[in-house]
């Protein structure tokens, strides 16, 4: 879901011209609360599990991908995961309590894939 941080700048990015390529760093965390629109964050980030990914704009759809390497020595189990800006303020969120993904557990030295996370822009009558 795209919280209001994500939306706003959405809409910056439509009057202002602002670009949204700098949606490209992910973080993974651990508490799969369901995403409210006021979330500025990840509700339990994992220490270290974010990576730069990339981002794709086709139309109305900006598709999303990205890894994480957990390094941390013991197996994390992934709830949540968030997209943010490159100054740090998270601009979308995704997690298990949403429905979209089943928890997933990494173990120590294992990668995780996030291979395409769409987010659209559409109008009432196309949802």
């Amino acid at each position: 879901m795209i919280v209001n941080y994500g939306k706003n700048q959405a809409a910056r990015a439509i009057s202002e011209g602002l670009d949204l390529s700098d949606w490209r760093t992910f973080k993974f965390g651990t508490t799969g609360d369901a995403t409210t629109l006021t979330d500025t964050g990840l509700k339990a980030q994992i220490s270290g599990a974010q990576g730069a990914g990339t981002v794709v704009r086709t139309d109305n759809k900006l598709a999303f991908s990205a890894q994480w390497t957990n390094n941390s020595g013991s197996s994390k189990t992934v709830r949540e995961f968030g997209v943010f800006d490159v100054g740090g303020y998270m601009v979308a969120r995704v997690a298990t309590g949403d429905g979209a993904f089943e928890e997933v557990v990494i173990g120590a030295g294992q990668t995780l894939y996030v291979d395409t996370y769409d987010v659209y822009v559409k109008d009432a009558s196309e949802v």
